[in-house]
């Protein structure tokens, strides 16, 4: 993942590894809040927690902490053997470039016309990216319409 730039000082790295613990303290998060508030999860439960995470900073406005948690995951895609096993793909979690893809085409999602840039760092058609902002509105309103019982009290 080319980050333009972006972590080339000491600093910078820093508030990288923060706001990469900070989207892993909000996947954490959606894990007890699927188990205290018995919430219903359909498909893989840690990318029901990842888009709870995503959710999350989105509402608070912390668009590079997403960022950062996509550089998080190809990092750790880096870090692997190139061969993938039955295992991994029989693993709660999808795959860490999976994963990467999924948060930078929902943070697309969020404003086409100012993400543009994240274009150069997936090779996906303008069909595909239509379907990043699609995504995009469909968590945010189903998050909302899970979570707005328990947000209002």
């Amino acid at each position: 993942l080319d980050a333009g730039g972006y972590g080339d000082s000491d600093e910078e790295l820093d508030e990288i590894l923060y706001e990469e613990l900070e989207f892993t303290l909000y996947h954490e998060v959606g894990h007890a809040l699927i188990e205290v508030l018995q919430l219903p999860t359909v498909g893989r439960q840690e990318d029901v927690v990842d888009e709870f995470a995503f959710y999350v900073c989105m509402r608070l406005g912390y668009t590079n902490t997403i960022y950062s948690a996509a550089l998080m995951y190809d990092a750790f895609s880096y870090d692997r053997d190139d061969a993938i096993e039955d295992n991994d793909l029989m693993d709660g979690h999808s795959l860490d470039l999976q994963r990467k893809y999924r948060l930078l085409c929902l943070l697309y999602g969020s404003d086409a016309e100012n993400n543009g840039y994240l274009l150069d760092e997936m090779d996906l058609d303008e069909e595909q990216m239509d379907t990043c902002v699609y995504d995009f509105e469909d968590l945010m309103k189903n998050w909302y319409r899970i979570l707005y019982r328990y947000l209002r009290q």
